[in-house]
């Protein structure tokens, strides 16, 4: 069953996209939705056992480039996707720092197009 680290900093969104994966798969997803200065060490025990990361763009205290540049430096096994209420901005900025592999965007995105975005991105 692949694993989902799933990076928002809205505990609302992050729920949805949990029953998402829940209800349209056999997605496995842990949740991370405060604390994230701790995903920029590559060691920290969230990153064990994870297939793909789903990260947020806009965190609270930082962007979600520098933790997926953890993951592609780090862990490049893990795929990599941005989830962000801006996609036309994020893919204008992953065009130079090629970081994130899928760019979905929030509120436009169903259940089973995450499902789809995830297993595209799955090593």
């Amino acid at each position: 069953m692949p694993r989902v680290l799933v990076v928002e900093d809205s505990a609302t969104i992050a729920k949805y996209v949990e029953m998402s994966l829940l209800l349209e798969s056999d997605i496995d997803v842990v949740l991370v939705t405060k604390g994230f200065a701790h995903l920029l060490d590559p060691i920290c025990p969230s990153w064990i056992d994870v297939d793909v990361i789903c990260c947020d763009l806009m965190l609270p205290d930082l962007t979600g480039w520098p933790i997926l540049a953890t993951a592609k430096e780090h862990h490049p096994n893990i795929g990599r996707l941005l989830f962000t209420a801006v996609p036309e901005i994020a893919e204008q900025q992953n065009q130079s720092l090629q970081l994130a592999q899928q760019i979905i965007g929030k509120g436009s995105t169903t259940g089973e197009e995450l499902v789809t975005a995830i297993r595209a991105v799955l090593p």
